[in-house]
């Protein structure tokens, strides 16, 4: 506690001021802007995983399986790896991302091992799609060759499978729970996860543009992971979902839950190698606003290694607490935007 009546949790700013909580917020974004010009000035640099040589910090191009993959890799001491993956490309309503881009720079600060960001390859063949879930083609599962990329990085960096941790919310989250299918004792983590492509928002879209049925039984079990979830036992999975985002919770959590035999609860929810976590949060401008924050990912990595490892003393009453912190976080971000419309 301090004279200011300010408080912190894991390093997460509490405070009821209106004033110190848009500075708080203020000073993250700047923080990411500055995160944001140290990787336009990283060291590009070609490199063929097939011969011996050392991966090093920097904007990484090679090749497997004949496909083009544009990473950002951040070396650290220890022995992990932290893989995020690039989701969708959107900007504005009418705007796409550059490629390569590497939307989760920001996070190598907090994170206690080596970063690796991946480009969706899909998108260096359909220059217009919005969200390509490094789906591949009919012939081609782009997810299996993305699972040997990092497999191939991780042992260069001498790491082994179970210190990967595969981190994705959104548009992200269907193709890292497929690719960490493939990696044996992985951690996978996604947020709002999308389980069956048909019911996603970007699925129209997407088969406008590659002229990929999604709702046709795939040879690679793309389409719908629930059976891929519900059987695995190699991968350890940590899906959160925010109830308030209900095109999520309604369309890919329930069916999962229906599946399972489960009645869901806020909270933890033990399912076979499934750890589903419920939670809610305003969000701002909407619920689906409500994950992108570097003081919440900390508390959910610790949290997930904790799951991983058995060690699962005391996290309900975590669980809780995080949940309580970040209803309360975003409920006060929520506020801030209502309040600049006025």
């Amino acid at each position: 506690m301090n004279s200011d009546n300010n408080y912190t949790f894991c390093g997460f700013p509490l405070t009821s001021d209106y004033n110190d909580l848009k500075k708080n917020l203020m000073n993250k974004k700047e923080a990411n802007k500055a995160s944001n010009k140290i990787l336009d000035k990283t060291r590009q640099y070609d490199f063929d995983l097939e011969k011996p040589g050392i991966v090093r910090d920097g904007t990484l191009t090679t090749n497997i399986d004949g496909l083009r993959y544009d990473c950002l890799i951040k070396r650290h001491e220890t022995k992990k790896l932290y893989v995020f993956l690039h989701g969708g490309r959107w900007i504005s309503a009418d705007k796409l991302a550059e490629i390569p881009s590497f939307s989760k720079w920001q996070y190598y600060p907090i994170l206690d091992g080596n970063m690796l960001c991946i480009e969706d390859p899909m998108y260096h063949y359909y220059a217009d799609l919005v969200t390509g879930w490094f789906y591949g083609t009919s012939e081609h599962n782009y997810r299996e060759s993305t699972a040997k990329l990092i497999m191939k990085i991780a042992k260069l960096m001498n790491v082994e499978n179970k210190n990967i941790v595969i981190f994705s919310s959104r548009a992200g989250t269907s193709s890292s729970m497929h690719i960490g299918s493939f990696i044996k004792e992985c951690t996978v983590i996604a947020i709002d996860p999308i389980i069956d492509l048909e019911k996603a928002g970007e699925g129209s879209k997407f088969e406008t543009i590659t002229g990929i049925n999604l709702k046709q039984k795939d040879a690679f079990g793309r389409n719908n992971l629930r059976e891929m979830l519900l059987e695995s036992r190699d991968t350890h999975f940590v899906l959160l979902c925010n109830i308030l985002s209900k095109d999520i919770y309604e369309k890919q959590i329930l069916p999962l839950c229906d599946a399972a035999n489960i009645a869901p609860k806020m909270g933890f929810n033990p399912i076979k190698n499934i750890m589903l976590w419920l939670y809610e949060a305003p969000g701002a401008p909407k619920p689906q606003n409500s994950s992108d924050d570097e003081d919440l990912l900390r508390m959910i990595l610790y949290t997930a290694d904790k799951i991983k490892s058995n060690d699962v003393s005391g996290c309900g009453v975590l669980c809780d607490m995080v949940n309580s912190i970040w209803y309360t976080h975003y409920a006060q971000k929520r506020r801030i935007h209502e309040l600049s419309k006025h």
